[in-house]
């Protein structure tokens, strides 16, 4: 029984706390907060009813974020709108969650998502990236993975999820942002661009409660590896970060050096030559040294 009434607790906690953490845009009105975004100042991202042949309805009446409400897509466009980041708690994941269609021409046009952790002084891809937690919801056939953004023809509405871990984000509450950036070259196909709607920020601590408890502390795989190689801490209901990660030689040689991570992280090690290296995993609850084999 308490072990039932402690369970219950921490989901009713964990509840409580995704209300307090969340932020809801449906660009409909009463829902919209202060400044609850950038939009660019070219004209091109506007907010509105969508009237165009395919884009004609919203997730949500009646409002939706679009590449213009009426008009086709912008030539030569490079625009932009920015979500600043609400408030992360310092435990679970944060998830950007967001619908969308988009049309634009394939390999021609393009449509990123990006984020900064240093208030748009630099930005970087969503894509593939090891600071993302997980990345899902749309159909991996529309991403192109030289450029690492959408492209082509999806016109079904998407429920895309954008996690990042909320022990990493906190470091960066005032400085973290979203930014979805949409390239076009100078043909115009009278494409009809990018339709986004129901964007919202919330914890998700539930986001890894259908996920196998790992026995060991750290698991860093695979070995041997052709050059990615993952490290994932156990999941703990507290604060928890990778404080630093150490590559080192098999003489003990530092080789390379990474910052703070999250606790679900990935390294590539292919610019390094076959052999065998050891990886110093520093966490701020205990260090943990593994042995990793590279072998192409």
């Amino acid at each position: 029984m308490k072990k039932i009434v402690l369970l219950l607790f921490t989901g009713l906690t964990a509840i409580a706390a995704d209300a307090q953490m969340s932020a809801t845009q449906y660009f409909d009105g009463n829902d919209m907060q202060p400044a609850p975004y950038t939009l660019d100042s070219g004209n091109v991202w506007q907010v509105g009813p969508p009237q165009k042949t395919i884009f004609n309805a919203p997730a949500s009446t009646p409002n939706v974020l679009i590449t213009d409400t009426v008009n086709a897509c912008a030539v030569n466009a490079n625009a932009s709108v920015v979500f600043p980041l609400n408030q992360p708690p310092p435990v679970g994941i944060m998830a950007i969650q967001w619908k969308q269609k988009f049309h634009i021409d394939s390999a021609a046009d393009y449509a990123f998502v990006e984020y900064t952790i240093d208030n748009g002084v630099t930005w970087q891809n969503c894509f593939n990236n090891p600071y993302v937690y997980n990345f899902y919801g749309y159909d991996s056939s529309t991403v192109d993975q030289t450029m690492l953004a959408f492209t082509g023809v999806d016109t079904n509405w998407r429920d895309i999820w954008l996690c990042f871990d909320a022990s990493y984000l906190i470091q960066f509450t005032t400085t973290f942002q979203t930014r979805f950036r949409i390239v076009t070259d100078s043909v115009s196909n009278g494409r009809e661009g990018w339709m986004i709607d129901n964007f919202n920020q919330h914890l998700t601590i539930f986001h890894t409660a259908g996920k196998d408890n790992q026995a060991e502390y750290l698991r860093v795989y695979p070995t041997p590896s052709t050059g990615i190689v993952n490290i994932e801490a156990q999941k703990l209901q507290e604060y928890h970060i990778i404080e630093g990660i150490e590559l080192l030689s098999v003489d003990g040689k530092l080789l390379k050096r990474y910052g703070v991570s999250p606790t679900k992280f990935w390294i590539d090690l292919s610019e390094y030559p076959n052999g065998t290296y050891f990886l110093r995993v520093i966490t701020n609850k205990k260090t943990e040294t593994h042995k990793v084999i590279l072998q192409r």
